[in-house]
């Protein structure tokens, strides 16, 4: 590809990436971290064909106009964009993939005075925010966000996103890392105890806790890092995303902004005939006491319909019959919409 071609390329990536950029002319005449970039060219060239010193000195004349510091021997991917630019480190190690963006105040860097291999590799669609550092011999997979001021010193997975000091992953492949513990313990030893919270406060974003003992053990154990819950069920937990394919199915569902829902899902077990009343009273009572509006859900409609009518039936307030949407987000989306759950165990 000609350094024309690239130039223009490099022009249409800032104006995909950055909402203030203007034409092309603008971009090309004002973009610091565009002109470093190109800048870097000739300078890695110089480098890999023996001409280290003069292209040592040219990175530094580089440096001092844009306030991007490139070491001539950083490997960089095609459309690469930096940012607002000013305070940017890559080392000399550095291998940068495709599509990446680096905003102002990052360091791709080491940790002290290995030799070889000693700066980050970059995946492909990688997006480095304000401030972060990434350090040592480290891969950052394909698609990965790190957000802010982070610090990063370990591997991290594709699809991930990375935030804090140190960096911890908090989504992977767009999700949230939950872990669900039916009890947790007993854990006596110190080293053990030490190593179970240093695992847990690693690895997970959420603890749902099922029991109380559970929760003053992970108390105990100082585990402070992930979200922790105590709840019956971990679902309750996970936000779906919001979609306008998601708000379209709450509202053909009939639920209504500024009101408040119960979910009621039933199971219609051995028995379950002589309670239908005693499950409308307290559906009934729920509304008139606390302005809650019954929904009965029918998890596995298969199953569970027949128990939702015979319910639904004998109710006077008004109320909801429905029964469980194509798909998880669905009713991840229309259970997170309630003030309360109700529910026998569906496991």
């Amino acid at each position: 590809m000609s350094f024309i071609n690239t130039i223009r390329e490099d022009i249409k990536t800032v104006q995909t990436q950055d909402p203030a950029a203007q034409n092309g002319l603008v971009i090309f005449l004002s973009y610091p971290g565009l002109h470093a970039k190109w800048n870097h060219v000739p300078e890695h060239w110089l480098w890999e064909h023996g001409h280290r010193s003069l292209a040592r000195v040219l990175s530094q004349i580089t440096r001092h106009i844009t306030g991007v510091e490139i070491h001539p021997a950083a490997q960089i991917g095609k459309h690469f964009f930096i940012d607002h630019a000013m305070g940017v480190v890559i080392g000399e190690t550095t291998i940068v993939g495709d599509n990446c963006v680096l905003y102002q105040g990052v360091t791709l860097g080491g940790t002290g005075n290995e030799t070889g291999k000693r700066h980050p590799t970059l995946g492909d669609n990688v997006t480095v925010g304000t401030g972060a550092k990434v350090l040592g011999n480290i891969r950052i997979g394909n698609n990965v966000k790190i957000g802010g001021n982070s610090v990063v010193v370990k591997d991290v997975p594709d699809n991930c996103t990375v935030v804090g000091v140190p960096g911890r992953i908090i989504k992977r492949n767009g999700c949230r890392v939950m872990l669900y513990g039916c009890g947790i313990g007993p854990i006596s030893r110190p080293r053990n105890r030490r190593r179970a919270a240093k695992t847990l406060d690693g690895c997970a974003d959420i603890i749902s806790a099922r029991d109380r003992y559970s929760l003053e053990t992970l108390q105990e154990l100082g585990v402070t890092k992930p979200e922790i819950h105590l709840n019956a069920d971990p679902a309750l937990l996970i936000d779906p995303p919001e979609t306008d394919e998601l708000r379209g199915y709450l509202r053909r569902s009939g639920i209504q902004e500024g009101k408040q829902y119960v979910m009621v899902a039933l199971r219609p077990w051995q028995g379950f005939e002589e309670r239908v009343g005693a499950f409308a009273a307290a559906c009934e009572y729920a509304h008139r006491e606390y302005g809650l509006v019954p929904l009965l859900y029918a998890m596995e409609p298969a199953r569970d319909e027949s128990a939702a009518r015979a319910v639904a039936e004998k109710l006077r307030c008004p109320h909801l019959l429905l029964s469980a949407g194509t798909n998880g987000s669905e009713v991840l989306a229309l259970v997170r919409r309630m003030s309360l759950v109700v529910s026998m165990r569906l496991h």
